[in-house]
């Protein structure tokens, strides 16, 4: 029988920042959102001082520097570098990846290394702490939920790593496994359970399937199965494509000014785009939003607008240009403007066919073809070695990240430099 190992990596944001700077170490660590707004990464030790995710800056700012800690801006392309890093690792043991989140992957081993499991757990997690610098922990069972708990348990250990695999085993730790612990149990269905007085995986196991598919749905007997060491969730790994793509950011500061709206909304066009060609997809609606600050006690204004395209096209000058013609038809002068976004629906693949005889598909255009140079430039010598000139220059309206570290892995001007010295 195959069996299921879960790699999460430990604090992931804070842990990239540890990566290059060594000295945070044992220190309270703490990342912040978009505009250096709320606590979304925590260090081991920013926990201990009852710091809570989602706490805004301002509240915990000074208890962190009072104690010698540290406060960084999320610096996404840095993460999503070390994760491609992690992720390469991890594809070159003999499994079925499956990755799950940022930093997070299930690796499904055959039956013919179950004999090892153990030694294979202490590999993985040594491999990827030697190569990125990253630490790890190690869950391994024989389904993904078990999987999730051994790793809940693997996280507080010494070891890093924790497996179970006989029926006494498993009904030990599902005895100590409160359902608000379990995956694929939200809050909402925690709730129910403890209101008919479950408060355990190992009591929620024990209960008729008709009940639990009654109270839990479908999805929620499966979890139930998965505990009960059947494996009936289906891979993680197959992609399912989106069927609307969004990018909106809130604004470092009010922007008044229609032109500085154009650069941004060119840039979340642009960004949109690049995911749009990334599923092998086309839009035909572009969909653009501008707001205030409702939480201001300034003039109020909020619109959205949609633009139709003559026929369905991944190409970002055509879609950059609808997003322009939506901002016409919304923005007002005299407010006081927090957020704008470009958002695209009516998503179609790029087999459909458009049934036009004046539109070519997309796909079998010439600007394609120019759209494939583009992205590849930008992947490999870093985003916006290629941009439209429509999304600006200096982007004084961009969000505010003032405690941002450099782009150590993904930028050559921002490499970090070492100091080398003949004793």
């Amino acid at each position: 029988m195959s069996f299921v190992v879960l790699v999460d990596c430990n604090n992931f944001y804070v842990s990239c920042e540890r990566v290059f700077k060594p000295c945070l170490e044992q220190r309270p660590v703490v990342v912040l959102s978009n505009n250096d707004g709320c606590v979304i990464a925590r260090s081991k030790e920013a926990k201990e001082l009852g710091i809570e995710m989602g706490t805004p800056f301002f509240k915990c700012r000074e208890l962190l520097l009072h104690n010698g800690g540290s406060i960084f801006s999320s610096n996404y392309s840095l993460y999503g570098d070390l994760s491609s890093r992690v992720m390469q690792i991890l594809s070159l043991y003999p499994a079925e990846i499956e990755i799950y989140s940022i930093d997070e992957a299930f690796l499904v081993f055959p039956e013919s290394y179950s004999d090892r499991y153990i030694s294979l757990g202490r590999d993985i997690r040594e491999s990827v702490k030697k190569m990125t610098g990253i630490p790890v922990s190690v869950g391994i069972s024989k389904t993904r939920t078990l999987a999730k708990v051994a790793n809940h348990i693997a996280k507080h250990s010494q070891s890093g790593v924790y497996s179970f695999f006989t029926e006494q085993h498993i009904q030990s730790v599902l005895k100590k496994t409160p359902v608000e612990n379990i995956w694929g149990i939200g809050y909402k269905y925690a709730k129910k359970l403890q209101q008919n007085n479950i408060y355990h995986a190992h009591d929620l196991c024990g209960l008729p399937d008709t009940w639990i598919r009654k109270l839990l749905t479908k999805k929620g007997l499966q979890t139930v199965w998965e505990l009960r060491g059947v494996s009936c969730i289906e891979s993680t790994a197959i992609r399912i494509e989106k069927k609307a793509i969004n990018t909106s950011r809130s604004f470092s500061y009010p922007v008044t000014k229609k032109t500085d709206i154009y650069e941004a909304l060119s840039t979340f066009t642009t960004l949109n785009a690049e995911k749009l060609r990334k599923q092998n997809s086309c839009t035909q609606i572009v969909c653009v939003y501008l707001s205030t600050n409702r939480f201001k006690e300034t003039p109020q204004y909020s619109s959205f607008h949609s633009i139709a395209l003559p026929f369905p096209t991944a190409e970002t000058s055509l879609l950059i240009k609808a997003s322009f013609e939506g901002l016409d038809r919304i923005y007002r002068e005299g407010y006081l403007y927090k957020k704008t976004g470009c958002l695209f629906v009516a998503l179609s693949s790029q087999k459909a066919s458009i049934n036009n005889l004046f539109y070519p598909s997309y796909y079998d255009s010439f600007s394609n073809n120019m759209m494939v140079a583009m992205d590849s430039l930008n992947e490999k010598y870093g985003r916006d070695t290629l941009y439209y000139a429509s999304s600006g220059i200096s982007r004084f309206w961009s969000m505010k990240r003032e405690l941002l570290t450099s782009a150590y892995t993904t930028s050559w001007k921002q490499l970090k430099e070492v100091e080398y010295s003949e004793i």
